[in-house]
């Protein structure tokens, strides 16, 4: 799966065509729940295989008009070319559904994952790090509310 560097070099490209087409652009931070507890119990190479089959989940999930890497961790990161912002809560919604229905059990016996995911709507102007911002911090307030759910940033 493409990492931060990726982002770095294709972001740019998504933004213009965006901006030139005035469409919207979506961001969908999207984190593992309690991740920690999966190597925990299971061992970092469990965890590898989660992380790996995150990455083929989120890739199987997006258009190829649309964007997703690996920030780091357990964090990943959706970029949504347009798509409204209903489009785009769809689209996550059908992520969670996706990754609860996982069969997680084919990779550790006794194993289930969830996500839990902030969504962002560029604004107008609105520079890269405050947008991303915005989606982190609509994606701990999906946390706090209690996990495997999409939370959407205000505008």
């Amino acid at each position: 799966m493409p990492n931060r560097r990726a982002l770095d070099r294709q972001l740019p490209a998504l933004m213009r065509r965006a901006h030139d087409r005035a469409q919207p652009l979506c961001a969908a931070m999207v984190d593992l729940d309690h991740f920690k507890r999966v190597n925990d119990a299971h061992g970092h190479a469990v965890g590898d295989r989660v992380l790996a089959a995150m990455g083929t989940i989120l890739t199987d999930a997006i258009r190829d008009s649309d964007l997703a890497v690996r920030l780091g961790g357990e964090e990943f990161l959706l970029v949504f070319g347009d798509a409204t912002p209903a489009d785009a809560a769809k689209a996550c919604e059908r992520l969670l559904v996706a990754v609860s229905g996982f069969r997680w059990d084919d990779v550790a016996p006794g194993l289930t994952c969830t996500v839990s995911i902030g969504l962002a709507v560029r604004n107008t102007g609105e520079r890269t790090p405050h947008w991303l911002a915005r989606a982190d911090t609509a994606l701990y307030a999906a946390k706090r509310a209690g996990r495997n759910r999409v939370e959407s940033a205000p505008h």
